[in-house]
């Protein structure tokens, strides 16, 4: 006798008991002769609370006093999975809706009735390959009970998925995870925010182990300039995530003291940015001098200062008394070669000055360009020095005391 529902009352012959049977929930409907669902249950036993692969137990109690010998018990969804009782291979797409029935997989047998999987469709989109497990029949019954062959399919959930049918055939389908996101206009602000914070954490990280394995210290800043890009963005999102707040809680507030704090945070940033540009420019756009083939050279650089000024003026130096065939080593082996045409090295990355002196007359080295100032070249070329002094002369300080040129004493030694 049917308990609940339209038939209630009624004494009930079925003739197939139908499971939806999904990750987190379980839905049964027992079926009539003639197709009608005469009584649905459900419950939260999904795939994911079943314990030690008890499929055909859980069922069995599910179902209780449906369960009649000899009628079958159809499932669909999940359960056909890997993670499922039995994996049921997927039909590919293009695919005749009616097949689903020729290629069902018995799974067990509960109180003398047979249990049998449907199996899912796989389709090899453009894009990436699709699955689908349970929704084929979902479109099936919708087609049977409209009497059509064919349509477009909106089947929503977690995964949405968009179905093309024709002539009882499924033809394609792409899936969306929108089903994903509850309250988007809170969760997207805030996966954002929460991403972007997560990558500059990593970058970070990153960044501080490269500049410990680095003798570069003056190069640390630039290691950082491509975490600005996601500082900006973490802090406009900050920003528009305040900004949302505010309108959330005080609704009938005025849009423009709503957005009052955006606003004056942009205004500060473009007031210290022009700041900051107008005094870079003031005190660090240093004007350039030096002699190419002869000819004078002038421009402005910015960043030059004492350092470059000296650099310079050696290589005008170099450039009129050195060899053409001499080899040099120094701090810029790149601007070396285009100002004076002749090959340089970098010093040995040693702190040993004997090995240092062996891999430098490897070369052979005839002038080497010494910092004074302590920093990057300066800890290897000074131990150098130090070690071999007879091997050295100082032929040539900068004008501005941060750069010495010394020459090679006596034969090279290659």
């Amino acid at each position: 006798m049917v308990e609940s529902g339209p038939y209630k009352g009624v004494m009930a012959t079925y003739s197939c008991i139908a499971v939806d049977w999904g990750t987190t929930n379980r839905r049964a409907w027992a079926l009539g002769a003639d197709g009608r669902a005469l009584q649905e249950r459900s419950d939260a036993a999904g795939l994911l609370a079943i314990k030690e692969r008890r499929f055909g137990e859980s069922l069995e109690s599910f179902l209780r006093d449906w369960l009649t010998p000899g009628v079958p018990v159809v499932m669909a969804g999940m359960v056909g999975s890997r993670m499922g009782w039995v994996e049921v291979p997927y039909l590919a797409a293009p695919a005749p809706l009616a097949d689903l029935a020729k290629n069902l997989m018995k799974a067990g047998r509960i109180a003398d009735s047979d249990c049998w999987i449907v199996p899912g469709v796989s389709f090899d989109g453009p894009a990436q390959p699709e699955v689908m497990r349970g929704e084929e029949c979902q479109m099936l019954g919708a087609l049977l009970q409209q009497r059509r062959s064919g349509g477009v399919f909106l089947t929503p959930g977690t995964h949405s998925k968009w179905v093309r049918v024709a002539d009882g055939k499924l033809l394609e389908f792409r899936t969306y995870i929108t089903g994903e996101m509850q309250d988007p206009q809170r969760s997207v602000p805030r996966s954002l925010l929460v991403g972007t914070t997560i990558v500059i954490v990593l970058y970070v990280a990153l960044s501080l182990a490269a500049m410990c394995a680095t003798p570069f210290q003056k190069q640390f800043v630039r290691y950082l300039l491509p975490l600005y890009p996601l500082l900006a963005l973490a802090l406009f999102e900050l920003l528009a995530w305040g900004t949302a707040q505010v309108r959330s809680r005080w609704p009938a507030l005025p849009a423009a003291l709503g957005t009052a704090i955006p606003w004056l945070v942009i205004v500060v940033i473009a007031l210290r940015t022009t700041s900051e540009v107008r005094a870079m420019y003031a005190n660090l756009h240093h004007d350039v001098a030096y002699e190419q083939h002869g000819q004078p050279v002038r421009y402005r650089l910015f960043y030059y200062g004492p350092e470059g000024a000296d650099l310079d003026a050696a290589l005008d130096w170099l450039d009129r008394r050195a060899a053409p065939d001499d080899t040099f080593a120094g701090g810029d082996p790149q601007w070396v070669y285009l100002r004076t045409g002749r090959r340089c090295v970098v010093p040995p990355f040693v702190l040993d000055g004997r090995k240092g002196q062996q891999l430098i007359d490897s070369v052979p080295v005839k002038y080497l360009l010494a910092s004074v100032k302590p920093g990057a070249y300066e800890r290897f070329t000074a131990p150098l020095l130090a070690a071999n002094p007879e091997a050295w002369r100082r032929v040539w300080r900068g004008p501005n005391g941060t750069l010495d040129v010394y020459e090679r004493v006596g034969p090279l030694r290659p």
